[in-house]
């Protein structure tokens, strides 16, 4: 993904990754956190909005900031570097709703080729991974370091 990313941060841990999304709604705090599954070596990804005063997150907002292509390279950034920390685990990520996650299908296939050169991409269909293919609507998707 050759496009501009946000700069972000991470806890201590380096489970939750913080940025701000800038756009025409102004300045939006984001949280990218990373989450064990009942599966010991996949972790959820979820994106999310975070209130830096009170701790509160809340992925059912939808902003439209206007940066959602920057906000794909920053999260696609922090996968890059969540997997460069903990190389075994594979990721799983789905949007909130058909449409986000369709969203994801189209941003994944458009930088297919940049993806695949460190990472193996999975499409989750009936709850069993298979290889991506470009046109058809998954549920979910894993990333995996190659």
């Amino acid at each position: 993904m050759n496009y501009p990313n946000y700069l972000f941060y991470s806890n201590l841990s380096s489970t939750e990754f913080y940025f701000e999304s800038i756009g025409s709604k102004g300045v939006i705090n984001k949280v990218v956190a990373f989450q064990q599954t009942s599966v010991a070596t996949i972790y959820n990804l979820g994106l999310a909005d975070y209130d830096p005063n009170t701790g509160e997150i809340d992925d059912t907002i939808i902003n439209d900031n206007g940066d959602m292509e920057k906000i794909l390279a920053t999260i696609f950034q922090v996968v890059i570097h969540y997997l460069s920390l903990n190389p075994e685990h594979i990721i799983y990520f789905s949007g909130n709703s058909p449409s986000r996650t369709r969203l994801y299908r189209i941003a994944i296939n458009h930088s297919l080729d940049e993806i695949t050169t460190q990472f193996d991409v999975l499409g989750v269909i009936n709850s069993q991974p298979e290889s991506f293919i470009a046109n058809r609507a998954y549920e979910g998707f894993l990333i995996r370091k190659k």
